[in-house]
């Protein structure tokens, strides 16, 4: 079968990642091919979005047993060394490039966890990471933590694959982290179908994120995690969330009366769902660890 090379974006983030999927991927929603070069000769910027998006998309092409290579990519950058740093080409190629890579102090790298280790993975790894280096109590990101539980469950909830990918990148200049998670599933939209009717795919987003909406027969607490995600990130901390899934995409953001949402549909196909959630750090309330249990 054809190889077919397909360029790194030279800026690639959430704004560019729909024209590197249309390269990847046909009208019925499957890879082109079943073998793939990505030619990295371009990018010259890399954000967490960004990779996370691309881990997602190398394991969704995976599962159609494609082949993926990597070429010009022994150029030095900063985009290049960021991957390094982060694993990424440790993970796929099975060794850094550099032999000075290592994990930023401000990353926490882009890495696979089920749904079954995720609280596991929040509690031990991503709660006192962000603790120490933001100089807080843990009790201090409980509300954080438990907004991340919700999207983990979400995962479970719309996927139907057990396992998600997250990056999370501080950016301490302007007081702020961004989390990114992604799965390959079948994604909200098409999760969201068999229960109930919507106009197109970024209405099924703003859908998913009402209470009460789940595609579980026994609801239990489902149905509640992105609003409550939403309503802390946004409303408590004005912060920021995007959902990107299937062909929709969804905007929440902070409006003088409350909380702006807009939704609109892209022309190309995102494989899964992908959250990002962008919130302040300089907004958050140090309080004794003693008060954790009371903070959700």
């Amino acid at each position: 079968m054809t190889k077919i090379i397909v360029a790194i974006p030279r800026r690639f983030n959430l704004t560019t990642v729909h024209s590197f999927l249309a390269k990847l991927i046909g009208p019925e929603e499957k890879p082109k091919t079943k073998n793939f070069i990505f030619d990295f000769q371009y990018l010259e910027f890399i954000d967490g979005g960004g990779l996370t998006a691309l881990t997602n998309i190398i394991e969704w092409l995976r599962l159609y047993n494609a082949s993926i290579e990597f070429c010009n990519f022994s150029h030095s950058n900063e985009s290049v060394r960021y991957l390094d740093d982060c694993g990424f080409f440790e993970l796929y190629l099975g060794r850094p490039l550099l032999g000075v890579a290592k994990v930023r102090k401000t990353t926490l790298p882009a890495r696979q966890v089920l749904h079954a280790e995720s609280f596991q993975w929040l509690e031990l790894t991503f709660k006192p990471w962000l603790a120490n280096l933001l100089n807080m109590t843990q009790a201090s990101l409980a509300s954080i933590n438990a907004c991340l539980k919700e999207i983990f469950n979400n995962i479970d909830d719309h996927s139907t694959k057990d396992i998600g990918c997250i990056h999370v990148q501080h950016y301490p200049n302007v007081d702020r982290v961004e989390v990114t998670i992604s799965d390959f599933g079948v994604g909200i939209p098409a999760s969201l179908s068999q229960k109930y009717a919507f106009h197109n795919d970024g209405k099924a987003i703003l859908l998913a994120t009402q209470e009460g909406i789940t595609t579980k027969s026994l609801v239990n607490n489902r149905g509640a995690g992105l609003k409550l995600l939403i309503d802390y990130v946004v409303s408590r901390n004005n912060g920021k969330v995007i959902i990107y899934s299937g062909h929709g995409v969804a905007h929440f953001y902070r409006r003088p009366n409350g909380i702006g949402e807009r939704s609109w549909v892209k022309a190309n196909f995102y494989p899964g769902t992908l959250l990002n959630i962008s919130f302040r750090t300089d907004t958050i309330e140090q309080v004794p660890d003693d008060r954790e249990d009371l903070e959700w």
